[in-house]
């Protein structure tokens, strides 16, 4: 059996996260391509997920137990929405 990392996903194992898109970038097309001119940040919080299962990562509470802590989410009327 694989121990589990504190730097993993707890779900998966997976150890590396994507954030949730928060800019644009903008484009010009040079000599046949694009490259990016300047990116721009859309909003100030963003959020981050498991790039292998795609589990919302708490962020705040990651950082504050020192580990990766899985978002859990809120229940409504007595099924997870």
């Amino acid at each position: 059996m694989k121990k589990a990392s504190k730097f993993k996903c707890p779900k998966c194992g997976f150890g590396f996260f994507v954030s949730e898109p928060n800019r644009y970038d903008i484009l010009e097309f040079i000599r046949g391509d694009f490259d990016v001119i300047n990116s721009e940040y859309i909003e100030a919080d963003f959020k981050i997920f498991c790039r292998d299962c795609g589990s919302e990562i708490d962020e705040n509470e990651s950082i504050k137990q020192g580990k990766i802590v899985l978002k859990h989410p809120v229940r409504k009327s007595g099924f997870f929405k």
